[in-house]
């Protein structure tokens, strides 16, 4: 088969196109990103209150030979009691099961809620509390994005399809926007000054 000009323009026409959309690689340089490793200080702290002040007084216990710390008020108390039942009262009010419930800390990055249950009435209390450092890690994502305006150069080939057409070649600037959106403008070899409008549509990653 005898090939002719416009034989020869189309094959290297298809030839280059299918090069460049499904051989050719791309001239960005991908870099996978690295990961990224961020590390929180340790955060140490103290917080505590004194509820109800008290006289301590020491008691010594013959049958457990040891002494014992106890509330001086409150042995007054029983000690002057009048009767048994008021003595029973206070025995009864010193072994009462209490719950208290408080916020401890709180503040812009800690918050902390503490519950207690005693025999008789809490008097103080103290926390001591630490967090340990901790290292957190993550991957960024790559994110490329097309450049705000673009512009490209071409050239176009018309293959005359009938006797009385002639052979044109048509060159053409184009601009391309972020959003996909162009714009071209373009001239040929018969003098016919070309403009368009063109739209972009994402196929695939």
């Amino acid at each position: 088969m005898k090939l002719d000009l416009k034989s020869i323009i189309v094959i290297l026409l298809i030839g280059f196109i299918a090069w460049q959309n499904f051989f050719a690689t791309d001239d960005i340089d991908y870099k996978e990103p690295e990961k990224v490793v961020i590390k929180t200080p340790e955060v140490k702290g103290i917080t505590g209150d004194t509820i109800e002040v008290v006289t301590i007084d020491t008691l010594y216990l013959p049958s457990e030979k040891e002494y014992i710390k106890v509330d001086a008020g409150w042995k007054d108390k029983y000690n002057t009691a009048m009767d048994s039942l008021e003595k029973q009262r206070l025995f009864y009010e010193a072994i009462k099961i209490r719950n208290y419930e408080k916020v401890l800390v709180d503040n812009d990055t800690i918050h902390i809620k503490g519950f207690a249950t005693t025999r008789g009435s809490l008097l103080s209390y103290s926390v001591d509390y630490s967090f340990k450092p901790r290292d957190f890690s993550y991957t960024p994502e790559q994110i490329i994005r097309r450049p705000r305006l673009s512009m490209g150069l071409g050239f176009e080939v018309g293959l005359p399809t009938g006797p009385i057409q002639d052979f044109r070649v048509k060159g053409n600037l184009r601009f391309k926007n972020r959003k996909g959106g162009g714009f071209s403008i373009g001239a040929d070899t018969s003098k016919t000054i070309w403009l368009g409008l063109s739209k972009t549509f994402k196929l695939k990653d």
